[in-house]
């Protein structure tokens, strides 16, 4: 959502991926594959890879603990930037970057969890943007001989919390690389909340349906044993259960998103049925209209007139 005018466009930050940072770092080689898969997730969708270069007395420019990993390949004309602070926007050129490509949303990998990629995360949310932590895509150090937890609890915990962070006009969030998709659009908040009216779905496959869910309309929420699913739609809550636990039926629900006509483009090639192909209705509205591989049928909509 963003409180930046005028920048639509999202971009993937690379933090301190450096031989002398991620040396003795927690699940290192898992964490670096991940990155490199984001890295190539970005350039196959277009969006900007913008890299973070940390620079202190243990990382002298030009020496080897300096350099980027050899698994990370910097692509020409991607952006690097310099830093001396743990937070990648203070006394850089990072916001001049991004405000040159358009740039308000960011999703967030690299190192150390609990110092440049937390600073970063803050950092950008106080200034505007969106800015998603990509889950299994950051590591530290085990600094739990100091008193700290041990670096997996300090993952989890990093992750769990901006999962559910939220500020006026803008989106936290975590994701997974596996489920990190550049190209979807932009939920209007990441909020978790139940409202006087809750959507609940029953369908023969949770898993097949919030998969759906999230190719349409870039939702967001996982599936929790137990119970159902909560997956947010734009600024709504849908629960998503098996069928057995009630009897199966059909929902009929109203959703509005950016743009009408790419959200049913993608419902269709996720294996949805036509229903009404997008037209423009005589409210202002330009409407489609699906029915899921679950017998749920969804208009979907945007506002083609005030």
């Amino acid at each position: 959502m963003t409180t930046l005018t005028n920048r639509p466009k999202t971009a993937l930050l690379v933090i301190d991926v450096q031989n002398g940072v991620v040396a003795d770092a927690y699940d290192r080689d898992t964490v670096v594959a991940n990155i490199a898969t984001l890295v190539d997730k970005a350039r196959v969708a277009g969006i900007d890879v913008v890299w973070i270069q940390h620079n202190n007395d243990d990382l002298v420019k030009d020496t080897e603990n300096w350099q980027f990993v050899p698994e990370l390949k910097w692509g020409a004309g991607e952006p690097v930037v310099q830093k001396h602070y743990a937070d990648a926007f203070e006394e850089t050129d990072l916001e001049s970057v991004l405000a040159a490509g358009g740039i308000g949303r960011v999703y967030v990998a690299g190192a150390q969890t609990d110092e440049c990629v937390r600073s970063t995360l803050h950092g950008a949310l106080v200034r505007g943007y969106d800015a998603t932590l990509v889950g299994d895509a950051h590591t530290t150090d085990d600094m739990s001989s100091y008193g700290a937890p041990t670096p997996d609890k300090v993952i989890a915990h990093t992750n769990l919390y901006w999962q559910y962070h939220t500020a006026p006009g803008r989106i936290a969030g975590t994701v997974s690389t596996a489920d990190a998709d550049f190209g979807a659009p932009v939920a209007t908040t990441v909020q978790l909340k139940y409202h006087t009216v809750t959507p609940r779905i029953f369908v023969t496959d949770v898993t097949a349906a919030v998969d759906f869910l999230k190719t349409t309309f870039g939702a967001t929420g996982e599936i929790a044993p137990g119970r159902p699913a909560e997956i947010q739609i734009g600024d709504s809550l849908v629960m998503v259960s098996e069928a057995g636990e009630r009897e199966l039926f059909p929902a009929f629900l109203y959703v509005y998103v950016d743009d009408a006509d790419a959200a049913y483009r993608r419902a269709i090639d996720a294996g949805a049925v036509s229903v009404e192909e997008p037209s423009d209705t005589p409210y202002g509205d330009r409407r489609a209209m699906v029915r899921d591989p679950f017998g749920n049928t969804f208009q979907i909509a945007h506002r083609a007139a005030v």
